[in-house]
């Protein structure tokens, strides 16, 4: 629902909430999805709700006509990219390779929370220094900021911690974490780890942000973590409510216990020692 209102207040209304139901035409709605054509699957879901609206006000027989329903495809969405994941071999190469490249420090520090939280670019670059509890090791990214729409609990390892010390010396003064180095009022671009990641010559030139989620998972997955701790610190959704709410509850230690092992696995692999596989309990 807050995804909802804020689309309505960011795209929709600017463009067509001062017109009157009946007024709105195809064509206006149509230039609202385009101007989001650069991410298809947003700009449908702005049309699936402006339809919806129209359909609820059709029942209501305060129109007739619903100037959403036939784009219906009027946007292509893209198809499905599998981002490229690292091996062991190849991340640890990564990593010993982010400190050498002259970046500023909290694109660095960004890069390597990243993939030491297994959270999503745009919950990483967006989060606020109250969302984190460094003495307590947790960091809550709130429903409206997460895929999903459900509030998120990531554990903190050890090294994770250390990293946000380091960094609030630097922008603990501010809002935001990771705040632009243009404008401190204002989170980092995406363009600016895009950007990085692209720079970062370690031997593999299609490696990207999105990348970071699918190579720590698989780490974690060949290691021996479970596929139901692994998808709870990916913050997918549960189908059922009964087992998202006993996952929620009942895992909490093991996905505690899986994020400090990536974090050892990784500084491990950075020194350039073998990693033991975890033996499952």
């Amino acid at each position: 629902m807050a995804q909802t209102v804020r689309w309505l207040d960011v795209y929709v209304y600017p463009t067509i909430g001062d017109m009157q139901l009946d007024e709105v035409q195809p064509g206006n709605v149509l230039a609202i999805i385009k101007a989001r054509a650069d991410t298809a699957v947003t700009a449908e879901r702005i049309r699936v709700i402006v339809q919806q609206i129209y359909n609820h006000a059709i029942r209501n027989l305060l129109v007739t006509t619903n100037p959403a329903q036939p784009l219906r495809g009027a946007i292509a969405r893209a198809p499905v990219e599998h981002h490229r994941h690292l091996s062991e071999k190849e991340l640890g190469a990564f990593w010993r390779k982010l400190d050498e490249q002259g970046a500023h420090t909290t694109t660095i520090a960004a890069t390597k929370l990243l993939l030491l939280t297994m959270t999503r670019k745009s919950e990483l670059l967006r989060s606020k220094w109250s969302e984190f509890d460094l003495d307590a090791a947790q960091w809550d990214i709130p429903a409206e900021r997460m895929k999903m729409g459900k509030p998120h609990r990531v554990f903190l390892s050890r090294q994770v911690v250390e990293i946000l010390r380091q960094v609030h010396e630097l922008t603990g003064h501010g809002e935001y974490v990771f705040p632009s180095i243009f404008r401190g009022s204002v989170p980092m671009g995406d363009v600016t780890l895009n950007h990085f990641f692209k720079r970062t010559d370690f031997g593999v030139a299609d490696f990207s942000p999105h990348g970071t989620r699918g190579t720590a998972a698989t780490l974690l997955r060949e290691h021996g973590f479970g596929r139901d701790v692994v998808e709870l610190l990916l913050a997918h959704s549960e189908k059922n409510a009964t087992v998202a709410a006993y996952s929620h509850m009942e895992l909490a230690a093991d996905r505690k216990r899986a994020l400090q092992y990536l974090a050892d696995c990784v500084e491990a692999l950075a020194a350039g020692t073998n990693v033991i596989p975890l033996r499952a309990a």
